[in-house]
């Protein structure tokens, strides 16, 4: 999380009432990961053109939860007109595939959803699109 993203969520954790509960850090990804488990991880839009090991961090974030914690991915799944890379021969990943990527074991974890659904979005200066985003949600027996 960037600097003021981290300064809003221990914010509004205290006005929640649950700061006591809530650990706000910055990681790189590629070179840590937040240490302990957790009911919930949720990865939005960890789609980037520098390099990340992607499948290795979001597979290690399958192995930091609890049993029955969820890890949620959700993804990019079609070019925005107002993107920076507009090529409409871009390919996306379809939800399996990024499950299988993950290479966890079938014994602890489970697909608990693979999706592709379409939603209006709206980009910076107002224009409407329809796009396709990409949804996947594994779930650790």
């Amino acid at each position: 999380m960037a600097p003021t993203a981290l300064r809003r969520v221990t914010q509004h954790a205290a006005r929640a009432g649950v700061a006591d509960r809530v650990n706000p850090q910055q990681h790189d990804l590629a070179e840590t990961f937040p240490t302990g488990t957790y009911d919930l991880v949720s990865a939005q839009y960890l789609q980037t053109p520098y390099h990340l090991p992607r499948a290795a961090v979001l597979r290690e974030a399958a192995h930091a939860l609890t049993p029955g914690g969820l890890l949620l991915i959700v993804d990019h799944g079609s070019v925005r007109p107002w993107a920076w890379n507009t090529d409409p021969d871009t390919r996306f990943p379809r939800p399996e595939e990024i499950f299988d990527e993950l290479a966890l074991e079938p014994a602890q974890f489970t697909a608990a959803r693979l999706a592709s659904p379409e939603r209006e979005a709206t980009g910076p200066d107002g224009q409407k699109a329809t796009v396709t985003d990409t949804v996947v949600a594994v779930r650790r027996s």
